[in-house]
């Protein structure tokens, strides 16, 4: 693990991390450094993000004073590491657009119905990434949402930790 993220340059090291030292700030109750490390973590790969709500509703819950220090530092965080780049403007994610319509490695679930939107529904190339980008959104809000009624009809309760390692 060690030799294939140092000899290959792979940051995704940075954000678990980031993420671990989130969750160690989580357990020291230290909310302020989670949004912190979140927010690094974010800066990292985006995929962080989705954790950011779950740990929004637990602040809410919890402290709403420390939730909001939490957000100024979180959006604080990744404005100032986004500012350098503000003179770009939106040409800055022409290439997030380009990954998102070119991707073809490791896509699973999106393939698949991908390759039998093209078959059932129209042979068009562009209709059929949008039939598998809503299809794989539905698909998986559907089982996220089926997962959260499971817990709460088990009468289970998810601390951010445990909803973090339930989202990834």
């Amino acid at each position: 693990v060690l030799k294939e993220f140092s000899n290959s340059l792979h940051v995704d090291a940075f954000a678990v991390l980031f993420l671990s030292a989130a969750l160690y700030a989580h357990f020291r109750n230290r909310p302020v450094s989670v949004f912190i490390f979140l927010a690094f973590a974010t800066l990292v790969k985006v995929f962080a993000a989705i954790l950011l709500l779950p740990l929004i509703v637990y602040e809410w819950n919890k402290d709403r004073k420390r939730l909001v220090y939490g957000l100024i530092g979180y959006c604080g965080l990744i404005l100032a590491f986004y500012f350098p780049f503000v003179k770009a403007g939106l040409s800055l994610f022409e290439g997030l657009s380009r990954f998102a319509v070119d991707w073809r490695v490791n896509e699973g679930l999106f393939g698949i119905i991908r390759w039998a939107s093209r078959i059932f529904i129209s042979e068009n190339l562009d209709l059929a990434n949008q039939v598998a980008r809503i299809s794989a959104a539905l698909i998986v809000s559907i089982l996220t949402l089926g997962a959260a009624r499971w817990v709460k009809r088990e009468g289970m309760s998810l601390s951010v930790a445990q909803a973090w390692l339930f989202l990834s």
